[in-house]
């Protein structure tokens, strides 16, 4: 993930975030699938996908404890 994703993605409002959030699983979900069945080219992409659903996933988990407190 680019700089510029993760600043767009710290600006990005809470329901755009979970937006992000189901299309990533979905999509890591689509790369396991394909992985396992040998059709995939870039076996790295499973790692990159996890990496930046974690990004968000903490970004979401940011912006609840500051709504939260706030």
């Amino acid at each position: 993930m680019k700089q510029k994703d993760k600043t767009k993605y710290q600006q990005s409002p809470l329901p755009e975030l979970l937006k992000a959030k189901q299309q990533l699983q979905r999509q890591l979900i689509e790369t396991k699938i394909s992985l396992e069945a040998g059709k995939l080219k870039n076996v790295h992409q499973v790692r990159t996908l996890r990496a930046n659903l974690a990004r968000i996933l903490t970004i979401i988990r940011a912006k609840t404890l500051v709504v939260s407190k706030g």
